[in-house]
């Protein structure tokens, strides 16, 4: 069994966090301008860290994702 640092604990909870941030602002950019002609919504990406033997190691941003209604005119 994998024993976890403290550091490494704290590590794991961060990358979470800002994991997390980076949503809240895509979801606030999504809120602001569900109105605006053209704009379309985005989706945060994110991948876990997996680490042996049984991951745990937090979770990264990967990129964003566009989602564009093609019925819209």
């Amino acid at each position: 069994m994998a024993t976890l640092s403290i550091m490494g604990t704290m590590y794991t909870a961060r990358d979470g966090m800002v994991a997390q941030q980076a949503g809240l602002h895509i979801t606030g950019q999504n809120t602001a301008n569900v109105n605006t002609e053209g704009y379309s919504r985005r989706q945060v990406e994110l991948v876990s860290k997996a680490g042996p033997p049984y991951g745990g190691n937090g979770v990264s941003v990967v990129g964003f994702k566009r989602y564009v209604d093609e019925f819209a005119a």
